[in-house]
């Protein structure tokens, strides 16, 4: 699906720094709105600008985000012990 199809309403959306995720999905747990899962098969890091200045882009086949469905509660954060999520300003840009 074309992010342009999808509505993001939130104002700030959640990012992994992934020099410092330890993939422990607690995360994924603490989402009441089940924006963060793990998928195989993502290619959502193709799609959103790097917008953020952590030592390591997202990776590829990782983890997914629905952001449409993110109400910037914050939960992801309290969760992670590693400090490895920020809320950011979406930003996302086409790339082929």
């Amino acid at each position: 699906m074309n992010l342009n199809t999808k509505k993001i309403t939130a104002s700030l959306i959640p990012v992994i720094n992934f020099s410092k995720c330890v993939k422990c999905e607690e995360c994924i747990k603490a989402c009441p709105h089940a924006v963060i899962s793990r998928d195989s098969l993502n290619t959502c890091s193709k799609c959103i600008k790097y917008c953020v200045s952590f030592d390591v882009p997202c990776k590829e086949n990782e983890y997914s985000f629905k952001y449409e469905l993110c109400d910037s509660c914050g939960k992801c954060i309290e969760a992670c012990k590693h400090n490895a999520i920020k809320l950011c300003p979406p930003c996302f840009e086409e790339r082929n």
